[in-house]
């Protein structure tokens, strides 16, 4: 299962305006609200509370940011994420230390079993990139680079994407030698949040659309990349445990 680990150490003081400051925490909502789909099936999010108690602008702290926003629902969601489908660090917090290129800041946060093996997500700050896979960490026991996103671009990258294949159309037909296609009856939509939820099989990756009550296996397009293209299946083709998962 893939992991995202919502690092304090990007919240930096990097807005003045507070329309610019509930800007940069609407552009994390944005990009949770894109992940949800997979969040507790295929993701897990590890939220540090040690966010909100710094400052996105001078003299007030994160907290402090969200509890005033003019946007209800942006604030709404953000304690949605990170205080349910969130799983929250409850380790001692520890002194650490984060650098790449003209960007630092050290402080003390928790999560030391999971930050390794996680992709950082925060916070947009105008010294880091929204996406690289060079975020140096430092802490009192080690030290390791980590692929750090921000923004709903970059965590559509880090994420599988779903790109249609025209081999596949809305009816399933016969093709020239007898091949029978199977259809993909979703828009690209709903395929992209179907695969969001999709479980790893046998041959590729399952998922089910209840409203359809349809199951879809999907199969990676690009060798090199997390792109992949969909398709109907019935039930008897998805490997037995996958099916038990998906159907729980």
């Amino acid at each position: 299962m893939k992991s995202f680990y919502l690092v304090p150490l990007t919240v930096k003081e990097q807005c003045y305006a507070f329309s610019e400051a509930e800007h940069c925490i609407g552009e994390l909502v944005v990009a949770l609200q894109y992940a949800e789909p997979a969040l507790a099936r295929t993701v897990t999010l590890y939220f540090d509370p040690a966010i909100e108690n710094l400052s996105l602008r001078p003299a007030e702290s994160l907290i402090q940011t969200i509890s005033a926003v003019n946007d209800r629902d942006m604030a709404r969601l953000w304690y949605l994420f990170t205080r349910n489908r969130a799983v929250e660090c409850d380790a001692p917090p520890q002194m650490t230390k984060v650098s790449r290129e003209d960007f630092t800041n050290e402080g003390a946060i928790s999560g030391q079993d999971i930050k390794p093996h996680a992709i950082w997500l925060g916070l947009r700050h105008p010294e880091l990139p929204d996406a690289c896979d060079d975020l140096l960490v430092a802490d009192s026991e080690s030290e390791y680079s980590v692929s750090f996103v921000s923004g709903l671009e970059a965590i559509r990258r880090a994420l599988p994407r779903y790109e249609p294949n025209p081999k596949h159309k809305r009816q399933e037909y016969t093709r020239t030698g007898a091949e029978s296609v199977s259809p993909m009856t979703l828009s690209d939509e709903e395929a992209q949040r179907l695969l969001l939820q999709a479980l790893v099989g046998g041959r590729g990756l399952y998922s089910f659309h209840s409203e359809r009550n349809k199951y879809y296996r999907f199969v990676r397009t690009h060798l090199d990349r997390e792109i992949f293209h969909g398709f109907e299946i019935k039930e008897a083709e998805v490997p037995g445990k996958t099916l038990k998962l998906l159907q729980r």
